[in-house]
């Protein structure tokens, strides 16, 4: 007995164009897309690199650099595309300054122990909370 494709998507409740892509998953072409016109050249991105990296702006974000470069009256590119390039050369982009490394904080056993009571104690009926303190 065969059911339809049809039925058995609306039975398992999974879309019919899941199934498409699971069954055939090379269907679909990845069409290489036209560059656009207003892309930044190899020179330009380039140009942007060497910016972020200077000695002047390495430990400032992207956002810092757009607003001093503003102020100077110079124009790259957008923040965003700040941010693409960075992540095009780098990979992912993290933070750039610094950070404080705080120590974890360590719970002595007699606070664990009173806070596993206070959470035990919460989920209990008031009458067994009253027994187990009269006890």
């Amino acid at each position: 007995m065969s059911v339809g494709k049809k039925i058995a998507c609306e039975v398992l409740q999974v879309p019919r164009a899941t199934f498409y892509r699971y069954v055939h998953p090379g269907a679909r072409s990845q069409k290489e897309r036209p560059t656009p016109p207003l892309a930044l050249t190899g020179q330009e991105r380039k140009m942007v690199i060497d910016t972020l990296h200077s000695e002047r702006f390495c430990d400032l974000s992207p956002y810092q650099v757009y607003a001093q470069l503003l102020d100077e009256g110079r124009y790259m590119c957008a923040i965003r595309m700040m941010y693409r390039i960075l992540h095009d050369v780098h990979g992912d982009v993290k933070e750039r300054r610094k950070q404080v490394n705080r120590p974890h904080l360590f719970l002595c056993a007699e606070v664990v122990d009173a806070l596993a009571m206070r959470r035990t104690l919460r989920f209990q009926s008031p009458i067994d909370r009253l027994i187990k303190f009269t006890t």
